[in-house]
């Protein structure tokens, strides 16, 4: 059990990506328009100013940020603002919650791992 969850940690992003329905990304920019992206967010938002990811994946919304929760561990309050341009370069964002399906997965490992442990422990004590 360690070894799979284990296993499947190591892809945690990819699997929160894959559960993550399409409609909850915004449509990717040009790349000459992601320093406008930023000004624009981070001069409207709080929490873009404390930090920001960018994304060149088609696939994913070209900037993102925490607004609440964040952090490791499992948290069903991790909400997240996705930012693009529009083609008028005006500032279009969206909040969403995050998808919980690879914290889950690493929780799983990191808590199996444990229980592992514990009984590694308790087996040497007797022997």
């Amino acid at each position: 059990m360690v070894f799979i969850f284990g296993s499947l940690s190591m892809f945690e992003k990819e699997i929160s990506h894959w559960a993550t329905p399409s409609n909850h990304y915004l449509p990717q920019i040009p790349l000459e328009k992601f320093d406008t992206l930023i000004t624009k967010a981070s001069t409207n938002f709080d929490k873009a100013q404390q930090g920001f990811t960018v994304n060149f994946n088609e696939h994913e919304s070209p900037l993102i940020w925490t607004e609440t929760g964040g952090g490791r561990g499992l948290q069903l309050n991790h909400i997240v603002k996705h930012a693009t341009l529009s083609p008028q370069n005006e500032l279009v964002t969206q909040v969403n919650t995050s998808n919980e399906l690879g914290d889950l997965v690493d929780n799983l490992h990191r808590t199996v791992a444990s229980l592992a442990r514990s009984v590694m422990k308790t087996l040497v004590f007797w022997f």
